[in-house]
């Protein structure tokens, strides 16, 4: 008997003799290729075997789909996926697959795979199989609610008692964690809505759903103790219990103790169903519950996705004194040669802006992230630049970019968010950051007329607040 050990992270064997036996993955919780015991996995949880032995993983956290092979040194590698979770049909090495979930051989040979975050059925074949059609990524928009649509689904209620008080807003959706600096490049995006509570205060479910994975809760005992719904997460709690650690529904919650009595692993059974107002936990020593609207992989901006009673922000977003810099393809600044006087552009021009949003209700030493950012150009009468009539809004965080590095696309070097220390975001406004894409983009100045223009930012929150700032400039005509 052939077992996917998804909470071990290992594949491993029951055989005829009754023993069990370890077939590959090292336990580390991380999907890495290689001889079988140096190998590892995250959550593989689906597997299906062919007839000369090959063992074929769905590892559902990673995204990926392995095999396991007996050639002549034994190891796993990846047939598809491993580049963050998404879609993308075509060839293995750029398919992209969002937390398969199972996995089985057809007769043809070509594997099936139940791609639960995209909600489709994938197969994975020879170059001349003719089984299924290569979709556009544009052909899911049907199968996945829009924001919109989302937000209408459930009543309005904020995870606290009582539901319709608002509450401050600590932290929003796509601001950087982690610091970005010359040589660590290690940030990531923040995918959820930091929303502050006592400790020990009961959080509460806002909308009604069932438990779907085997392992919806994660990080028991951790400061991320989290739970999993399929379109909600709740992190820094402590999962189905109190704050004096003693389980609040044992119907719901199944916690296993250590000798010392201390809970060290809590599961929830596919399937139980939580009504909105229910208990799920209480606050940690984060004091905040860290709250994700949307399926893995396909998160939503949970201001934009929840409808929160009473939640109000009238406070423009604050673009710092000198915050915005203008720099040449090497990041070297572009400056004035004399105060007062205009910025000489030549070349491909990266613009960066440091801004940061406050919302009503909040302290004022909170920093929050922005919603939409963006610059026009405009010729020295104010009237706007060839191929600037509108504004390139380039950045919009209703939804994160599938590379994984895309922080590092949306903020630029000496950006940094956390519990400790200054808040600081550079967002670099000539670079695309929307719409689940992230890609390096510049202001070509090759492209204009040598002269005089003012470059326009914009800052904006999700409740249409915009702050603006002007910088003078000169294009140094290329034929100059």
């Amino acid at each position: 008997l052939i077992i996917a050990d998804t909470g071990n992270h290992r594949i491993r064997r029951i055989e005829n003799s009754g023993s069990v036996r370890t077939i590959a993955g090292s336990g580390e919780a991380t999907s890495k290729d290689g001889l079988l015991f140096a190998s590892s996995f995250q959550d593989p949880i689906g597997i299906a075997v062919d007839k000369d032995g090959t063992i074929y993983v769905a590892d559902s956290k990673a995204s990926t789909v392995l095999s396991c092979g007996w050639n002549i040194l034994p190891r796993v590698w990846t047939l598809a996926g491993g580049l963050g979770a998404g879609f993308h049909d075509g060839k293995l090495g750029s398919a992209r697959v969002n937390r398969p979930t199972g996995i089985a051989l057809a007769p043809d040979g070509s594997i099936l795979v139940a791609d639960s975050g995209n909600k489709l059925v994938r197969s994975i074949g020879r170059h001349n199989a003719n089984k299924g059609s290569q979709l556009e990524p544009s052909a899911l928009s049907t199968l996945n609610p829009t924001v919109s649509e989302f937000r209408s689904s459930a009543p309005p209620r904020w995870p606290y008692d009582p539901p319709n008080r608002p509450r401050e807003i600590a932290a929003t959706f796509g601001e950087i964690r982690g610091e970005l600096t010359e040589t660590d490049r290690e940030a990531w995006f923040h995918n959820g809505l930091d929303i502050p509570g006592a400790y020990g205060e009961t959080v509460r479910a806002v909308r009604t759903e069932r438990i779907l994975s085997p392992l919806s809760v994660q990080g028991v005992g951790t400061a991320r103790e989290r739970i999993r719904f399929p379109t909600l997460g709740y992190i820094h709690l402590r999962i189905g219990r109190d704050a004096n650690d003693q389980v609040i529904d044992e119907s719901k919650f199944l916690a296993q103790r250590d000798q010392r009595g201390q809970v060290v692993q809590l599961r929830v059974r596919r399937g139980t169903r939580f009504e909105a107002g229910e208990r799920i936990g209480t606050l940690n020593n984060q004091n905040h519950v860290h709250l994700i609207a949307g399926s893995v992989g396909r998160e939503f901006n949970a201001i934009a996705a929840l409808e929160l009673p009473g939640i109000r922000d009238t406070v423009a977003p604050t673009i710092e004194p000198d915050g915005v810099r203008l720099l040449d393809s090497s990041w070297r600044e572009f400056r004035a040669e004399k105060k007062g006087e205009r910025i000489r552009l030549e070349g491909d021009v990266r613009i960066v802006v440091r801004a940061y949003d406050q919302m009503d209700g909040n302290a004022k030493r909170r920093r929050l992230g922005l919603y939409r950012l963006g610059y026009q150009l405009l010729a020295s009468d104010g009237t706007p630049a060839p191929g600037f009539v509108e504004p390139l809004m380039n950045i919009l965080f209703e939804s994160l970019p599938h590379d994984e590095a895309g922080a590092a696309l949306a903020f630029a070097t000496g950006s940094r968010s956390g519990a400790t220390g200054e808040t600081i975001f550079l967002y670099i406004v000539t670079n695309f950051v929307r719409d689940t894409e992230a890609r390096e983009s510049v202001l070509s100045t090759s492209k204009l007329a040598g002269g005089d223009y003012k470059v326009r930012v914009f800052a904006e929150d999700f409740f249409g607040n915009r702050t603006t700032r002007d910088v003078l400039v000169r294009v140094v005509s290329s034929a100059k």
